[in-house]
């Protein structure tokens, strides 16, 4: 339906500690608390912040977040016509997205359609009596060669930013 405004949603987690089952510790986060980073970096202000799909588009399937970045598909339906006769599986994207700044890198599949979960893992690489082991993703978009297969399977060479901290620490 093109009709609905589709998000994608990161939300601040500040209550991590012993009281966190707490009735005391919940918190409902409005959108309004939420800095909207479609067309900005996140602040880091506000309770998170969302990026807006463009018409028409949604997230069709599981993100999963690896080497300090969100990795998840959408699908951007082709708006109906009374004259077409023609199959169109719309546009297929892979997003991104780095969860600290709210910035995407965005890759559109060939052919459209549905693209699959994003999957990693790692792999031993054994070499001439050496072995190395190799981080990859598939299905991940944001590769910023543009097109592809949806199927394909990347590295992940992306550092994690070094200014990430523990935000709690619990000791028995």
């Amino acid at each position: 339906s093109h009709g609905v405004t589709n998000r994608f949603y990161v939300l601040k987690d500040t209550k991590t500690g012993k009281d966190a089952n707490s009735p005391a510790a919940a918190t409902v986060i409005n959108e309004s608390a939420l800095f909207d980073a479609t067309t900005t970096s996140y602040d880091k202000s506000g309770s998170g912040y969302y990026r807006t799909f463009a018409t028409g588009e949604k997230a069709v399937n599981a993100s999963i977040t690896a080497q300090g970045r969100t990795y998840y598909g959408t699908n951007q339906p082709v708006v109906r016509s009374g004259q077409s006769c023609q199959a169109n599986l719309g546009t297929a994207r892979g997003y991104s997205l780095d969860p600290f700044t709210g910035t995407v890198r965005v890759t559109t599949y060939d052919g459209g359609g549905l693209p699959p979960s994003p999957i990693t893992g790692i792999v031993t690489i054994e070499n001439g009596g050496t072995s190395s082991k190799k981080v990859f993703c598939m299905s991940c978009g944001g590769d910023d060669e543009g097109g592809g297969s949806s199927l394909e399977t990347r590295d992940l060479l992306n550092p994690v930013p070094k200014n990430v901290r523990r935000t709690y620490w619990y000791k028995k």
